[in-house]
C-alpha cells in the first residue's frame, strides 16, 4: 500500500502547515488503500479464468429425469435438446443355483478365463473332495475380482426346495458394449457346470444374463448419437451430459447460461468498494479537486452513465443480490467484462494521480522545510496547499 509522508514536521519551520499538509497527505493514503481495493476486485470480476465469475455457467434442465448437465467455465451460452433412447448398461450374469453346503462340483484342478471386452485372465482352481460348492463359487468370485479385468463378482445366498443355495454373479465395471464379459472354459468344464455362461437369459434356477452389456443411444437436437456410457462430454458445447432416463415421447431442453447468482454476488462485493471509494473521494472537497475530472472523474462518471442503463447504479448503495440477479440476468456478461477492466484501469489512473500529487507536495514541502527563511516557508506552504487542494 503508498504511504504518503513529510519528514521532520514538528518543531520546524512552517511546522503548523508542514503538519496541515500532512493531513491532506494521509487522506490522499486513505483513498489509494480504497483505490487499490476498487482495482483488486475490479481484476477479480474480469479475470478470464475459470474462476472468473463471467466464466462461469450453469446448465439448467426442464426434465432432470431424462438428462442432465453440467457446464465448464465459458461454455457457449445456449440451448440444445435431448431424447434418450437407451441408457448404457452394464453387463450382468449370474451362474446356476447350486447347493451350498454339498459337493456337487467334483474334485480336481479346473482352468477357465474371465474377461470383460478386451480384458482377461486366466484362472486356475483346485476343488477338493469335501468342498461345498458355496465355497467353491466363492473362490471364483475372489479370483475375479482379484484379476483386474474390470469387473466386480459376489455370491448371493438363497434357499429353494433343495434347501440353502448359492449363486456366483459377475458385473462389468464399466458401460457398454466394449466392456461385455464372456467365460470360457480351458481344462474340464467348471463354468459349465455351474452355469456361469454369458449367453442364454437368466432364469429362477438357470444361469445366464440378467442384463445385457449396452450403449446409450440418444439425440442432441434431433442427430442421432451412441456411446459407451451414460455421461457423455460434449466439446463443441463445453458441456458434460448426464444420462437418467429413456423416453422415445419426450426430450430434454437443457439450457446453458451465465452463473448469475455468482456473478451477482461479486459484482455486489465490487459495487460496495466502489461505492466506498467514491464516498471516500467525494467527502472531502479537496480530494475532489486534487482529482480533477479530466480522466479519473470522467470516466467514472461514464461508467456511473452506463451502469444506470444497465439498470445498476454505482453511486447507490449495492442492491440486494436478489436485486442484482434480476439486472445482470438482462446484461450481456462482455459488458460487465469490458467495464470491470475500465474500472480496474481508470482506479490505476486514479492511484497513480495521487501518488503523483503526494510525491510534488512531498518534495516541495522538504524543500520548503529546509529553507533559510521561516516566514517566507510558510507563506510558500500555504501557497503549496491552495495550489493542489483549492477548497
Amino acid at each position: 500500500m503508498a504511504t504518503f509522508s513529510i519528514k521532520g514536521s514538528d518543531g520546524l519551520a512552517g511546522g503548523r502547515e508542514l503538519r496541515a499538509l500532512q493531513a491532506r497527505l494521509a487522506s490522499l493514503e486513505a483513498l489509494v488503500a480504497r483505490l487499490e481495493a476498487v482495482g483488486a476486485a475490479a481484476r477479480a470480476l474480469a479475470a478470464d479464468t475459470p474462476e472468473g465469475p463471467l466464466a462461469r455457467r450453469i446448465v439448467a434442465s426442464d426434465l432432470p429425469a431424462i438428462a442432465t448437465a453440467t457446464a465448464l467455465p465459458a461454455a457457449r451460452v445456449g440451448a440444445f435438446r435431448v431424447r434418450v433412447l437407451r441408457l448404457a448398461r452394464q453387463h450382468h450374469i449370474v451362474s446356476d443355483a447350486v447347493p451350498a453346503s454339498r459337493g456337487v462340483i467334483a474334485a480336481g484342478r479346473y482352468v477357465f478365463a474371465v474377461g470383460a471386452g478386451e480384458r482377461a485372465t486366466t484362472i486356475e482352481l483346485g476343488v477338493g473332495e469335501d468342498d461345498p460348492d458355496g465355497d467353491v463359487l466363492e473362490a471364483i468370485s475372489h479370483a475375479i475380482a482379484a484379476a483386474g479385468i474390470g469387473a466386480h463378482a459376489w455370491v448371493e445366498y438363497g434357499h429353494d426346495e433343495r434347501g440353502d443355495v448359492a449363486r456366483l454373479h459377475v458385473l462389468s465395471r464399466s458401460y457398454g458394449t466394449h466392456a461385455a464379459l464372456f467365460t470360457a472354459d480351458l481344462s474340464r468344464n467348471l463354468m459349465v457346470l455351474i452355469g456361469l455362461a454369458a449367453s442364454g437369459e437368466a432364469t429362477t434356477h438357470n444361469g445366464g444374463t440378467v442384463e445385457a452389456a449396452a450403449d446409450a443411444e440418444y439425440e442432441i437436437d434431433r442427430v442421432p448419437a451412441r456411446a459407451p456410457g451414460n455421461r457423455i462430454y460434449l466439446p463443441d458445447r463445453r458441456v458434460c451430459l448426464a444420462l437418467h432416463g429413456a423416453r422415445e415421447d419426450a426430450t430434454a431442453l437443457l439450457a446453458i447460461r451465465p452463473d448469475v447468482p455468482h456473478m451477482a454476488r461479486r459484482v455486489r462485493d465490487w459495487l460496495e468498494i466502489l461505492a466506498e471509494a467514491r464516498a471516500a473521494a467525494e467527502a472531502d472537497p479537496a480530494l475532489r479537486a486534487a482529482l480533477p475530472g479530466g480522466g479519473f472523474g470522467a470516466g467514472l462518471a461514464q461508467l456511473a452513465a452506463e451502469f444506470r442503463d444497465a439498470g445498476l447504479d454505482p453511486g447507490a448503495p449495492p442492491p440486494a443480490v436478489a436485486d442484482l440477479e434480476a439486472a445482470l440476468a438482462a446484461v450481456d456478461p462482455a459488458f460487465i467484462h469490458i467495464v470491470a477492466r475500465r474500472t480496474a484501469q481508470l482506479a490505476g489512473q486514479g492511484i497513480s494521480a495521487a501518488g503523483q500529487i503526494a510525491a510534488a507536495l512531498a518534495r516541495q514541502a522538504e524543500w520548503y522545510r529546509t529553507a533559510p527563511n521561516p516566514a517566507a516557508a510558510r507563506r510558500m506552504v500555504r501557497a503549496a496547499i491552495k495550489a493542489y487542494f483549492p477548497a
